[in-house]
């Protein structure tokens, strides 16, 4: 038995009448009026961040008269997110969170799938999707993991998380001494002296956060499309290196394998 998702009212069964060849009294026939038939619904689309048509608009700001004469790709893409142009901190501050999130190696999934389907021969088209599926689930797992870094930015008290530090046992590099210590003075600068960094050895991935969280860019929506947007061309770029149809120069036995039979010897 179909349910119809919408309670059903009264008059959802209305009777009309057949006629017949002898213009007897017909009998009566039902006719069932669905939730499409019974609703108002609008007539049109709503567009709520492009304005369609040969001219269009982005909340407003025209796209080839505006924004492309005046403006780059970091301030389109905090526009569309967040409806207004940002400030020069905003600006400076999301092009070094998109640089310090754009790294994903072939180890990883995104990838790893990626350069499998150039292998296999899918066309740019479905290499992208594939990708973009696998950057988005990268994305979700990685908000995921990072929750207790971005609590713990929200409310600096105790440890910092494990989550946002190098792995214990690794050491922190001079280089990445640095860089941290020169995004703390950058945080500082854009946000207020109270916005630094953790005197804390921070992986690269967890300083990109702290910046997304100083920017307020959160929630799934937008914190996911951030990271997927900051990843796609290096991730493509690596697949477009593989040479479709190179099966031998994929590393099959990586880890390496045996077989075995049904009884566990090897054949």
């Amino acid at each position: 038995m179909i349910v119809d998702p919408f309670e059903l009212p009264p008059m959802a069964l209305t009777a009309t009448a057949t006629a017949t060849a002898d213009d007897a009294p017909a009998p009566a026939t039902t006719t069932y009026v669905g939730p499409f038939d019974r609703e108002a619904w609008p007539a049109r689309l709503a567009a709520h961040v492009v304005s369609p048509g040969p001219e269009p608009r982005l909340h407003g700001y025209a796209v080839a008269g505006d924004l492309a004469r005046f403006y780059g790709a970091i301030d389109v893409t905090w526009l569309v997110l967040r409806g207004e142009l940002p400030t020069a901190a905003e600006r400076a501050a999301f092009d070094v969170a998109m640089v310090l999130l754009a790294p994903v190696s072939v180890g990883e999934a995104p990838a790893h799938a990626a350069g499998l389907a150039r292998i296999a021969g899918a066309p740019p088209a479905a290499t992208i999707a594939i990708t973009a599926v696998g950057l988005g689930e990268q994305a979700r797992a990685e908000r995921e993991a990072m929750a207790a870094w971005w609590a713990w930015l929200d409310a600096p008290t105790g440890a910092v998380p494990a989550c946002a530090t190098v792995p214990t046992g690794a050491r922190e590099s001079l280089e990445a001494q640095a860089a941290r210590r020169w995004l703390d003075g950058q945080l500082r600068s854009w946000f207020g002296a109270d916005r630094g960094l953790p005197d804390a050895p921070l992986d690269r991935v967890a300083c990109g956060h702290a910046i997304l969280h100083r920017l307020g860019l959160r929630g799934p929506v937008v914190l996911e499309t951030v990271l997927v947007w900051a990843r796609l061309p290096a991730v493509m770029a690596e697949a477009a290196a593989v040479r479709i149809g190179d099966v031998r120069g994929y590393p099959a036995r990586l880890p390496d394998f045996q077989y075995a039979d049904a009884e566990g010897a090897a054949p």
